[in-house]
């Protein structure tokens, strides 16, 4: 290899790897894409866009769009518990990383949803249905995705 050939050959590897040209987005940029035609999502400081995974997701689109749509998913993302194939899958949708300000607190304010008011929180806590709705649409999902793969 001649020298030049090498410098190229060290770029396209440091691209390769994420080393390099890694793009940077802000939580305002994210927050521009939450619609059902533009989804993208953060998730452990990672923006992905989703868009062409909505209608794919085993718990339906809505989940997907209602719960993260334009904002960090990353709370919603570990409290179901995915997979390491769910993880793994992300990867295809990677756009770049969350730019952080040092200097904002621990949780940016417009990266987390709105929280529910507390009587919102008490229907729920009264009724005990929680996450049963989004439970049950998974356990139907992967019960249909099994049983119709042939």
């Amino acid at each position: 290899y001649q020298r030049r050939d090498m410098g190229a050959l060290s770029r396209q590897t440091q691209k390769m790897a994420g080393s390099s040209d890694k793009r940077m987005i802000t939580i305002e940029e994210v927050g521009e894409h939450n619609s059902m035609s533009d989804c993208w999502i953060v998730v452990h400081n990672k923006v992905y866009d989703i868009t062409k995974f909505l209608d794919d997701h085993p718990g339906g689109p809505e989940i997907l769009h209602d719960q993260g749509a334009g904002r960090d998913a990353t709370q919603q993302f570990e409290d179901f518990g995915h997979t390491d194939n769910a993880r793994s899958m992300l990867e295809k949708f990677y756009l770049g990383d969350l730019k952080v300000d040092p200097n904002a607190p621990k949780k940016a304010a417009a990266a987390k949803p709105a929280a529910p008011s507390s009587s919102q929180n008490q229907k729920q806590a009264d009724s005990g249905l929680g996450m049963l709705p989004f439970i049950l649409i998974a356990v139907v999902a992967a019960f249909l995705a099994y049983h119709f793969r042939a």
